[in-house]
């Protein structure tokens, strides 16, 4: 996959939020012809299995078929490409496995927002568990979103580049194919830490900016630049990012020292807890690029 999204999987449970994720889901793959695949994952039937394929689970899974079919009619969605699947097991294991299985390039799913902190400095995070459990271990991008947002389309996306990590630009590439489905706004948002800018540093965010804006310009897409010295930068972001209306959030989240699996840090959660705006989580770059 080297210009396209072309399998997207969306979980679902038939929640309001889950709804929202696969509205969003089919309008992103109208726009990059991409084929989606529904999963249902019943929880406490038969053990852990990727597709419930047994003639016993027939009848449970010609149900759960009707029942998309009925909501996709009832809320006017129309899927080209189009696979349902019924699993059983842990929803988070469930979709790692079925996203391998299915060569899946992008999640989208649901997620709950988060209870108020006692203090900013004692932050705690409340999500959808399985969301959350997928963003940290999935190795393909995750989209998350809220109840709250109701739109389909991506008109405006923030970037935030950090030169302190070296893997910030990972996520340029999926940026650019989303902008370029729906021809979005891309602004990129150059964060430094107050107590970290030095001349140096602001030589190497206004290489990696220049870099980033190039790509994004000859995809065809509009880029506005912005400097932010910041004294916490996940709320900066977010302030940002509700500030010029946008429609999307782009993070990445990053390997942890001397393990080999993603965990998230406290940023990373603050921004996927806490932003009312989708938040689109990559860690590696796309295959190819």
């Amino acid at each position: 996959m080297q210009g396209n999204f072309s399998r997207i999987l969306v979980p679902i449970d038939f929640s309001d939020v889950s709804i929202n994720a696969l509205k969003f889901a089919t309008s992103l793959a109208h726009e990059t012809q991409s084929s989606i695949i529904v999963l249902h994952v019943v929880q406490g039937h038969g053990g852990n299995q990727t597709e419930l394929n047994r003639e016993e689970d027939k009848p449970m899974c010609e149900a759960v078929n009707e029942q998309v079919q009925a909501l996709l009619k009832a809320e006017e969605i129309t899927i080209d490409m189009l696979e349902i699947v019924v699993a059983s097991g842990k929803i988070h294991e469930v979709i790692r496995k079925l996203a391998d299985i299915k060569n899946i390039e992008l999640i989208v799913m649901g997620t709950i927002g988060e209870v108020n902190s006692i203090t900013r400095n004692f932050k705690k995070y409340v999500m959808g568990t399985n969301a959350f459990r997928t963003v940290e271990k999935s190795n393909i991008p995750v989209i998350t979103l809220r109840k709250e947002f109701p739109r389909k389309e991506v008109k405006t996306i923030v970037l935030p580049i950090d030169v302190a990590d070296d893997a910030t630009t990972h996520k340029v590439d999926y940026a650019r194919i989303i902008g370029r489905a729906f021809m979005a706004n891309v602004h990129v948002l150059a964060m430094t830490e107050d107590h970290n800018h030095t001349t140096d540093i602001a030589e190497r965010l206004t290489e990696i900016t220049n870099q980033v804006c190039g790509v994004m310009s000859d995809a065809g897409l509009t880029v506005i630049t912005s400097v932010i010295h910041s004294s916490d930068i996940p709320y900066d972001i977010m302030s940002y990012a509700e500030k010029v209306k946008a429609d999307m959030i782009v993070i990445m989240a990053k390997k942890a020292q001397f393990l080999e699996e993603f965990l998230l840090n406290s940023d990373e959660k603050t921004i996927i807890t806490k932003s009312r705006i989708p938040v689109l989580s990559v860690k590696t770059k796309l295959p190819n690029s």
